[in-house]
């Protein structure tokens, strides 16, 4: 099942242009075209990542619209964004990463993924780093992170994005922060379905059905597919 595919810039830009454009519950499943790098909309770019060795290694970075932490992304991984308004989620915002999160979860399991919703985190990690750790409302196989949900609230609706970690990116991908931090230490606390479901099928059973529940839950719901 093919995604479609662009730039971390195009893609932010993209999902921006979804929220401003739907008022009620809509989503969207993409990729990336090469492994890059995210940052959370409150993280000072400049200061996490060296920018000039990004460019020279033609490693594309881009900052979120939602908050977070750096995500590295492989271009084989699923990423999404949905469009929710506050009014479905009467006990508040943190409900929301937990309707999105069961959904992810029940299209895990159905794809023999055991899957769950588990806070974790690496010892002295902070939140610099997405997958170094995880909220209660993120999804964690054998312990370790699977999948970041980040938000960003605005005019009575919600964004959420997600990245449901695929493959390992190239490890030049890690020589661009400026504090350093090697692959083996990172993936200590990420998963990647690679290592737990075998690549491309895994993947594409686990898309099939993200898009059969997504649909189901949100079909009440004036949904709108991308």
């Amino acid at each position: 099942m093919l995604l479609e595919t662009d730039t971390a810039s195009e893609n932010m830009r993209k999902d921006l242009l979804f929220f401003s454009s739907h008022n009620e519950p809509a989503f969207r499943f993409y990729a990336f075209k090469d492994d890059c790098v995210t940052v959370g909309y409150s993280q000072d770019m400049s200061a996490e990542l060296d920018t000039q060795r990004a460019a020279v290694l033609g490693i594309d970075i881009a900052k979120r619209p939602t908050g977070g932490g750096i995500v590295f992304h492989s271009r084989y991984d699923v990423v999404f964004c949905c469009v929710l308004p506050l009014d479905l989620f009467p006990k508040g915002f943190m409900s929301a990463y937990h309707f999105v999160s069961d959904i992810i979860v029940s299209a895990l399991e159905q794809a023999g993924i055991d899957a769950c919703k588990t806070g974790v985190a690496e010892e002295d990690a902070g939140d610099r780093l997405c997958f170094s750790s995880a909220k209660e409302y993120e999804i964690t196989c054998d312990g370790k992170k699977l999948v970041g949900i980040a938000q960003k609230r605005t005019r009575g609706k919600i964004l959420q994005q997600g990245t449901i970690c695929v493959s390992r990116p190239d490890d030049k991908i890690f020589s661009i922060l400026r504090k350093a931090a090697d692959s083996s230490r990172y993936f200590r606390s990420a998963a990647v379905l690679d290592d737990v479901a075998g690549g491309d099928v895994g993947k594409n059973r686990i898309l099939k059905g993200l898009k059969k529940i997504f649909s189901e839950r949100f079909e009440t719901k004036s949904l709108s597919v991308v």
